[in-house]
């Protein structure tokens, strides 16, 4: 019988580990024979275990959630939450907030009056 990903079915009892995502995953070691879903991130693992599929509003309860100073992405805003059972989704139609967006392109060519050098 085959289990998940090809690899056969394990003998002996199973075992659910959960760590934070802090600490690096296990990958192997010599007392246990196969790791599934250490390859998960933070976001797939929020996505399942609260079943949202799609574009969702979710609202953050006051206090739920902080600030991160120095976010690690270009967002606006970067927030942590500590418990990810206060995250409500929100099933109503909400206003869409106004959308920025800023697109930039460029082009080099080689003037020819300038010669093989000339680049404008």
């Amino acid at each position: 019988i085959k289990y998940v990903f090809g690899q056969p079915s394990p003998n002996g009892d199973c075992l659910e580990v959960v760590q934070e995502f802090r600490y690096p995953p296990v990958t192997s070691g010599a007392s246990f024979g196969l790791v599934v879903g250490n390859s998960y991130t933070a976001l797939e693992i929020l996505l399942t275990d609260l079943h949202i599929m799609g574009p969702k509003w979710l609202r953050l309860e006051q206090g739920s959630y902080k600030e991160v100073r120095q976010g690690k992405s270009w967002c606006r805003y970067e927030l942590v939450v500590e418990d990810m059972n206060t995250l409500v989704q929100l099933d109503q139609e909400t206003q869409v907030p106004p959308l920025r967006g800023v697109s930039l392109a460029m082009k080099v060519c080689r003037d020819q009056s300038a010669g093989a050098k000339g680049n404008k």
